[in-house]
This record gives C-alpha cells, structure tokens and sequence, in this order.
C-alpha cells in the first residue's frame, strides 16, 4: 500500500501544477478525489465512515448530509467543518461544486453542454475545487489533531 499522506501531497502539488499549466480538467479531477479522501476523514474522526445502518457512506452528497447532521450534536466538528451553520445544504459552496461538477460530467456525457459551456463549467470546478479541497484539508487535519482532546459525543 502507498503512503497515503505522500500521495495526497502529490495530489494538491499535481491539482496547483494542472491549473497553473491551463490544465482545468486534470485540476478538477484531482480536487475531487482529495475532497472525497477529506469528507472520509472528517466521517472517521466524527463517528464513523457508515450510516446509521452500518452501510458505508458512498456519494458526496450523502456524506455532506450526515456531516452536516452531526454538526448539530458535535462541536468540535462544527469548529472545523466549512459552511457547517448555513441554513441550506445546497447554498454552500461544496454543494454547489459537486452540482457544478455532476453539471459537467453527465452534459459531457450527454453530448448536452457545447464546447463553450464545457470550458467555462470546468474552469470554475477547478478553480472552486482547488480552493475547497484545501479548506477540507485543513478542517479534516484539524478535526483529527484535536479529537483527542473532545471525544466523539454519543449519538443523539
């Protein structure tokens, strides 16, 4: 098995080297796997990688959900987890980002977006992904060097 911390760095280096070289696409696909590795890690510091069925907790959305839901019952979380106090999940930022990049993905695939759309659409996922990915580093990075001090609560 690789280092994962090795590999995550490769990532963020990869992420600002494919932006900086006009390379939208390879950013965007580089935030997105360090946000998903992030929200993984902020799941895992703040009761566990599954749903309340014991089912692992597999698309985006869903793991903003539940993250978003034990902010309500966990402080340090909510100390660390970006956007965790706006009223509607789907005027934050990472909401916003993953239907950006959901937006691009399925037109692409569907042939629906124009070329035009399509460069617009992915300069703005990776733009706004490499920002977010590294606030999520930040907050799952604080998350796990402070939970040590506060205990997960128990479940409500």
């Amino acid at each position: 098995m690789t280092n994962k911390r090795a590999l995550f760095e490769v990532f963020m280096d990869r992420m600002t080297v494919s932006q900086e070289a006009g390379m939208p696409f390879e950013a965007a696909w580089y935030a997105y796997a360090i946000l998903e590795d992030r929200l993984v890690s902020l799941l895992r510091n703040s009761g566990g990688e599954n749903d309340h069925k014991g089912k692992p907790i597999r698309m985006m959305g869903n793991k903003i959900k539940e993250l978003r839901d034990r902010t309500s019952n966990d402080q340090l979380l909510a100390a660390y987890f970006p956007e965790h106090d706006v009223e509607d999940k789907k005027q934050t930022a990472l909401w916003k980002w993953k239907e950006d990049r959901d937006e691009l993905m399925h037109g692409m695939a569907s042939g629906e977006l124009t070329l035009e759309q399509i460069d617009g659409l992915v300069q703005r996922v990776a733009t706004e992904g490499a920002s977010l990915a590294r606030d999520y580093a930040n907050a799952a990075t604080l998350l796990k060097k402070h939970r040590s001090k506060v205990p997960i609560p128990p479940k409500g």
